[in-house]
C-alpha cells in the first residue's frame, strides 16, 4: 500500500517516478521510458497541447493519432495526466475518416501526432512539445469539463462521439487503483501487464492510465502476431496482470498443448463479458496459474466498468456461460425489464461516473440518457441481464439492438453464438442476419481449432438440441480467421465477404 493515496493519476504518476524513477513505465518492445522519463514527456507535451488548445474555438478537442507504440502511449499520457481535452484517433485509419473525426473535434487546425506513421493530412500541424513549463503554473479545468472524446469503432459513415468529462475519468481511474491495491499488488516488478487494447478505445485509455499505479506497460499488436508468437513474448516480459478481449482468450484456449507456453507469473487475468464460458477456461488452465485470480466484466465507454466478479481459475465450474458478478456501484446500477423477452431478462441502467452525452447528437444524447424522479442521470445501455439466484450473481443475455425476427419469432444471434462456442473444436464464432427481400435468416461464421474432429452433422445436432428451429441458422461458414477491426472486434460487415467456404 502506498504511503499516500492520490486522488489524481497525475499524482499518482509523480508518486511512482519518485519511489521508482527508473523502472521502465511504457515499453513497445523497441523503445521505452522510464517512470522519470514519463513524467518528463508528460510536462512537456501537455503543455505544448494546451498553448496549441489556447488558440483553439471554444470546445475544441486535441486530436492525436495513435498506433501500437511508446510514442502514441506517451501522447495520450500526457493529455490524460497533464488534463488537456483530447480525442484519439487511429492512424490506420482511412484518412478521409481521419480529417473527418478531425473535423468533428472542433477543426483546432492541429494535432498531436503520437504515431510513426506520417498520414498525409494537409493543414494540419503537428505539435511541436519542446516548450517545458510545470503543470502546475495553468489553471486546471474544473472536474465536469470535458476531457476525452472517443469515437465508436466503424470504418464508414460517422462514428458516435462519446465525450467524458475530467471526473467520469479521474473516478474511473481511482477504483481501479484502489482494487489492485486491494488485491495485494506491490510496488515495483510486481506490476506488469501488456497493452493489447487499441489506445483509441476507452478500455485502451483505461489500460493505458494504469501507469499512474505503478504498471509497467508493455504496447503490443497481437493482430499482427500469431497466437505462439504472442505466448512467446509474454514469457519473456512476465506480466502479473493481463486484460484480453474474450476472442483473444477463446484462441488462446484453442491452442493444441505443444503450442502452449505457460505463463505462470500472471496473477490476474481480465477477460471481456463477450459470450466468453467456463469450457474455454479448461484451455486457459494449460497457460496460467490455477492460482490465478479471472476478473469477468461488463463495461461500456460510456458507463465504464458497471458490473464484474472474480473466481480462482482452479475454482471454475465446468460449463455454461462466464457469469458477470455483482454491480461494482450498486446504488448507481438498476436493471429494468425489457419489453419482448423473458421474464427475469432486464436492460441494464447506470448512473454515476456516466458519459456527459454524445458529441452534436441531442437526439442520440435524449434516447440514452434521462433524469429519474430523484434528479440523478441515467444511461440505457442496451446491454441484456439475467439474474442467477442460486449464484446471486448476473450473467449476460446480449444486447436489446441484437434481436432479431426469423419466421416471425424472435432470436437472438448472439444465443446462436454462445452455443456455437461451446463445442469442441470451434475457435471463434459470430452468428449475424442476412436480410433478402423480406425475408431474415441466421447464417453463423466458424473458425475451427487446429486439429480439430468436429463435423458439420456434429454442429447441427448440437443446434437442434439446444436451440428453437427458427433460431437454427440456415447456414456455416467456415473462416480460416473471422475480420476484425482495428479495436479487436469482429466486422461484421467484412463477414459477408470472404474469404469462406460453406461447410
Amino acid at each position: 500500500m502506498r504511503p499516500t493515496d492520490p486522488r489524481k493519476p497525475l499524482d499518482g504518476l509523480r508518486h511512482w517516478a519518485t519511489t521508482d524513477p527508473h523502472r521502465i513505465a511504457v515499453s513497445d518492445g523497441t523503445t521505452s521510458l522510464t517512470f522519470a522519463e514519463l513524467l518528463e514527456a508528460v510536462g512537456r507535451t501537455a503543455a505544448a497541447g494546451r498553448t496549441a488548445l489556447d488558440v483553439a474555438p471554444a470546445g475544441s478537442f486535441l486530436p492525436v493519432l495513435v498506433d501500437r507504440s511508446t510514442r502514441s502511449a506517451a501522447a495520450v499520457l500526457a493529455c490524460l495526466l497533464g488534463r488537456v481535452p483530447f480525442v484519439p484517433v487511429d492512424a490506420s485509419a482511412p484518412p478521409h475518416l481521419i480529417r473527418r473525426l478531425f473535423v468533428r473535434a472542433g477543426n483546432p487546425g492541429f494535432y498531436l501526432n503520437g504515431s510513426m506513421r506520417d498520414v498525409g493530412i494537409s493543414g494540419a500541424v503537428a505539435v511541436d512539445p519542446t516548450s517545458s513549463i510545470d503543470l502546475a503554473e495553468r489553471q486546471s479545468p474544473t472536474c465536469d469539463e470535458p476531457a476525452l472524446l472517443l469515437f465508436s469503432s466503424g470504418t464508414t459513415g460517422d462514428p458516435k462521439g462519446i465525450v467524458l468529462s475530467w471526473r467520469a475519468v479521474e473516478h474511473r481511474w481511482r477504483s481501479r487503483d484502489a482494487e489492485y491495491d486491494a488485491e495485494g499488488f506491490g510496488p515495483g516488478d510486481d506490476r506488469r501487464q501488456p497493452l493489447i487494447i487499441p489506445m483509441d478505445s476507452s478500455w485502451g485509455v483505461a489500460k493505458l492510465a494504469d501507469v499512474a499505479s505503478g504498471f509497467t506497460e508493455q504496447v503490443v499488436d497481437v493482430a499482427r502476431m500469431r497466437p505462439t508468437d504472442f505466448l512467446s513474448r509474454m514469457a519473456q516480459f512476465a506480466p502479473t496482470a493481463m486484460a484480453v478481449p474474450a476472442q483473444l482468450a477463446r484462441v488462446l484456449a484453442q491452442l493444441p498443448p505443444r503450442l502452449v507456453r505457460p505463463l505462470p507469473s500472471v496473477r490476474r487475468l481480465h477477460i471481456a463479458a463477450e459470450g466468453f464460458r467456463y469450457e474455454h477456461l479448461d484451455g486457459l488452465r494449460a497457460i496460467f496459474d490455477p492460482r490465478t485470480t479471472v476478473i469477468h466484466s461488463l463495461a461500456s465507454s460510456e458507463g465504464g466498468r458497471e458490473i464484474a466478479g472474480g473466481f480462482c481459475l482452479g475454482d471454475a465450474p465446468s460449463h455454461g456461460p462466464l457469469h458477470l458478478g455483482r454491480p461494482l456501484f450498486p446504488r448507481h446500477l438498476r436493471v429494468v425489464a425489457a419489453p419482448h423477452h423473458d421474464v427475469g431478462v432486464g436492460e441494464v441502467h447506470v448512473s454515476g461516473a456516466i458519459a456527459s452525452g454524445y458529441l452534436d447528437d441531442p437526439a442520440l444524447t435524449a434516447e440514452r440518457f434521462y433524469l429519474d424522479d430523484d434528479g440523478r442521470r441515467w444511461w440505457r445501455s442496451r446491454d441484456l441481464v439475467v439474474l442467477d439466484d442460486a449464484a446471486g450473481t448476473y450473467v449476460h443475455a446480449g444486447r436489446m439492438d441484437d434481436v432479431v425476427k426469423v419466421g416471425g419469432k424472435l432470436a437472438s444471434p448472439d444465443d446462436v453464438s454462445a452455443v456455437l462456442l461451446g463445442i469442441d473444436g470451434i475457435a471463434a464464432a459470430v452468428t449475424a442476419p442476412v436480410v433478402t427481400g423480406n425475408t431474415t435468416r441466421l447464417v453463423a461464421h466458424v473458425v475451427l481449432a487446429e486439429d480439430a474432429t468436429v463435423t458439420l452433422h456434429d454442429v447441427h445436432e448440437e443446434l437442434s438440441a439446444r436451440l428453437p428451429p427458427h433460431a437454427v441458422p440456415s447456414a456455416v461458414m467456415r473462416h480460416q480467421s473471422l475480420p476484425l477491426t482495428v479495436r479487436g472486434k469482429v466486422d461484421r460487415e467484412a463477414l459477408m465477404r470472404g474469404p469462406f467456404e460453406r461447410w
